[in-house]
């Protein structure tokens, strides 16, 4: 992104030249003179993506703070030594020499105050007014949110650097409601989300990047098995209660989507984890930092080690259900449980067959009311009444759906049917969110049962294979 030239030599460089028509980028070779600051023309004249004023900052710390440092170097024979911009975390191996391990130190104190000296903290409160009353005078916006992320975008602009440089340093200066603004996943920007002021501690945060939760979620089994309970879904950037207070289902042409609903954007800290940022050791015994990684593009954050605040009240066991009426710890069977519903359960009992074996008249009108609830013929309705094989998950779960069972009342009938879903399939995790669903979205779900499972199994599949740190 940026290098800087510590003795004169010959440089290949791409500066823009106007011709009749437009701006034209054009090659020669300059000799550049000691200090001469050189940048990634990609980065900077095609992308634009905002960096430039940080990338300058960097160069001119190393011009400020490390200049006799490297003179040194040069005299100890040290004849090519080259200092480029970096963008990853401050990582110290054991097999370094003091050279490079100086080195490393010298490209962390850049990074570190680059960003000092683009966005320095004592013109931040003033310039921060500034932003407000533009985005107030400037955009009609009655959500919070959107506020918030409309005043860092001012901010950047009056700094000259990226929305993400500029939300990482208010980060830094503990200004925690920009951690609701400019958020990705999968290539588009979410919506922002709002919580009180002074909710996060400085190494606090409700983002935490799919690279980083498929990393936690294969390493922590608390917070595994949070997920996979079915209480909590990731959201590609966040991870939020299943609720329907908290969560909208969207079914596009590309797939299943869960995305935050109004209320839960304006209450984050009511329905989304906490996570804390750590520094730690990794399998090679390299030493890593990550407390001032502020120059990362969205889609090029390293791995950072996360701790999940998980509230006390959600760290029970999953399957800690209240215990079945007697009446119902009788029965051994499927086709048992589900007569019992169909026949008893909320009305008053009816016989279900006569002497010989068959349905009663008045079981039949009961069973053709189900036919349409269940999507299911008579005869397969029948079938399972019979003690017949067990339906397929799916129908099952769809069974229980539409029988108004509750969680427990579901588990119940699933086990008699074969289907312990607290192991981590996806068609169990299904099955879990249905639990945690408004009717209208279970049934929303279940028209979806494809896509949603393959939604999970995609979500599983990558934190599985990881290799741990």
């Amino acid at each position: 992104m940026g290098q800087i030239i510590l003795s004169e030599s010959v440089c290949e460089i791409i500066h823009n030249v106007q011709t009749e028509h437009c701006l034209m980028p054009k090659i020669e070779n300059i000799r550049a003179s000691y200090s001469t600051i050189l940048l990634n023309y990609n980065k900077y004249a095609v992308e634009y993506d905002g960096g430039v004023r940080v990338t300058i900052a960097h160069e001119l710390v190393h011009l400020m703070f490390h200049g006799r440092f490297l003179k040194l170097l040069q005299l100890l024979g040290e004849e090519n030594i080259e200092l480029n911009f970096s963008t990853g975390p401050f990582t110290l191996a054991e097999n370094m020499t003091d050279t490079q391990k100086a080195l490393c130190i010298a490209e962390w104190q850049a990074d570190v105050l680059a960003m000092r000296l683009a966005i320095p903290s004592c013109t931040i409160n003033d310039n921060l007014t500034i932003a407000t009353l533009k985005v107030k005078n400037k955009y009609e916006i009655t959500n919070r949110g959107d506020r918030n992320q409309a005043c860092v975008k001012e901010l950047a602009e009056i700094y000259g650097v990226s929305c993400i440089v500029a939300k990482e340093r208010m980060r830094q200066l503990g200004f925690d409601f920009v951690d609701g603004t400019f958020n990705e996943c999968d290539g588009k920007l979410m919506p922002p989300f709002i919580f009180p002021i002074n909710t996060l501690k400085d190494n606090e945060t409700f983002v935490i990047k799919s690279s980083n939760y498929e990393r936690l979620l294969y390493e922590n089994k608390e917070f595994a098995d949070l997920i996979y309970s079915g209480r909590y879904i990731y959201l590609g950037y966040i991870v939020c209660l299943v609720d329907q207070k908290y969560i909208n289902i969207l079914i596009n042409e590309t797939g299943l989507h869960f995305q935050l609903t109004n209320y839960a954007r304006e209450h984050a800290d009511e329905c989304c984890i906490k996570f804390v940022v750590k520094s730690g050791y990794n399998k090679d015994e390299k030493y890593i930092n990550y407390g001032h990684t502020y120059l990362y593009k969205i889609d090029e954050e390293p791995l950072k080690q996360y701790e999940a605040c998980i509230p006390d009240e959600l760290k029970t066991n999953i399957d800690d259900f209240a215990k079945e009426d007697s009446r119902l710890n009788t029965m051994q069977t499927y086709f048992e449980v589900l007569s019992y519903y169909m026949f008893e359960d909320n009305r008053d009992p009816v016989q279900v067959k006569d002497e010989s074996g068959d349905f009663t008249h008045e079981a039949n009108n009961i069973i053709k009311e189900y036919e349409e609830k269940f999507g299911l013929s008579g005869t397969m309705i029948k079938r399972y009444l019979n003690n017949g094989s067990p339906p397929k998950l799916k129908t099952a779960m769809y069974i229980c759906h539409k029988l108004g069972l509750n969680e427990t009342q579901s588990r119940e009938m699933l086990k008699r049917a074969g289907y312990y879903i607290d192991a981590p399939t996806p068609e169990n995790m299904v099955c879990r969110l249905i639990f945690r669903l408004s009717y209208k979205q279970a049934d929303t779900i279940f028209d979806n049962w494809e896509a949603c499972v393959k939604y999970f199994k995609e979500l599983t599949s990558k934190s599985t294979s990881l290799p741990k740190l």
